[in-house]
């Protein structure tokens, strides 16, 4: 082999502490268990140090749960923000580990947040909905639902009896309204 040796040729990177520690410790098991052991050893840190953070879901786990928490109108910045990422990092992780965008899951959300106010209060004024889940106006709440529902909301509200008989039921109102933080609903 033709390497150049020359010192003055060489450039040397610092280790941190980390990598530092470990890097006497191959020392160590060359010294008493040989190249093989040391190699072994190697592979294995470097695994470990590369899938730490790979799996770690927390996170996005987080995040969904903010989600729900503001009925889907958290900016998509400021969840990436909290979950210490960029916005494309954030949005790339969310995206492997839940298969659709955090926009996308935002906007599921706040239609699921939009269903449960019409079945604990189907008389609600639409503007007053639209108003508390964020959308510019009546219109765009009901060109979001027909998108996910494939009908107007007051359509979703009339033809669904079996959620009406559902909600002479206090206990399961009074449900909807908690787990949906649904106050203002009636």
């Amino acid at each position: 082999m033709n390497i150049d040796a020359d010192p003055s040729t060489v450039h040397v990177i610092g280790l941190d502490a980390d990598w530092q520690r470990f890097a006497d410790d191959l020392t160590q098991i060359v010294a008493h268990r040989g190249y093989g052991e040391a190699i072994d050893c190697y592979q294995e840190y470097v695994c470990k140090t590369a899938y730490r953070h790979k799996h770690d879901v927390t996170l996005i786990r987080t995040a969904g749960h903010l989600l729900h928490r503001s009925h889907g109108q958290i900016r998509i910045a400021d969840l990436a923000a909290q979950s210490y990422l960029s916005s494309s990092q954030f949005e790339r992780q969310f995206k492997h580990y839940t298969a659709i965008s955090p926009k996308a899951y935002a906007r599921i959300v706040r239609f699921g947040s939009l269903q449960a106010a019409l079945l604990v209060n189907p008389s609600i004024r639409l503007a007053d909905l639209a108003d508390v889940y964020g959308y510019s106006d009546q219109a765009h709440l009901i060109r979001e639902f027909k998108s996910f529902a494939d009908c107007t909301p007051r359509d979703f509200a009339a033809s669904a009896p079996a959620y009406f008989e559902l909600r002479q039921n206090e206990d399961w109102c009074d449900f909807m309204k908690q787990y949906f933080n649904l106050s203002y609903a009636g």
